[in-house]
């Protein structure tokens, strides 16, 4: 039993002694990033006309691309547009076939029993 309480003993020590080495190098952290911050905001200051070109050069590509898509999108749209309107008129027509079949074959009767048509006399 004094085992177990000496062993929890040696985890809450070390316990504590990881989280007082994390405080310390979390100070040293915020020293450094406090030391360093003007250098940093001198540095951003300084890119500051470089970014904007960037920005602007990748505006003017973007909208030169939109350029160059805008009609290849276009026309897959129209396309596809065209692709539903078929299959939808398929779907309206594939349901009918069978009463036009049957409308055939009536009419196929209808000449077989009427015979040939007579040709008006001149």
């Amino acid at each position: 039993m004094f085992e177990i309480l000496a062993l929890a003993g040696f985890l809450i020590v070390a316990l504590l002694a990881v989280t007082v080495l994390g405080m310390i190098l979390l100070a040293v952290k915020l020293l450094v990033w406090a030391i360093l911050l003007p250098l940093r905001l001198l540095f951003k200051l300084l890119w500051l006309p470089f970014a904007l070109a960037f920005v602007m050069l990748k505006g003017v590509a973007l909208g030169v691309l939109g350029l160059v898509l805008a009609p290849v999108l276009a026309l897959g749209t129209l396309l596809v547009v065209l692709g539903v309107a078929l299959a939808a008129l398929a779907a309206i027509v594939m349901p009918l076939l069978p009463l036009l079949v049957l409308g055939l074959v009536v009419w196929m009767l209808v000449r077989l029993v009427r015979g040939p048509a007579l040709a008006p006399r001149a």
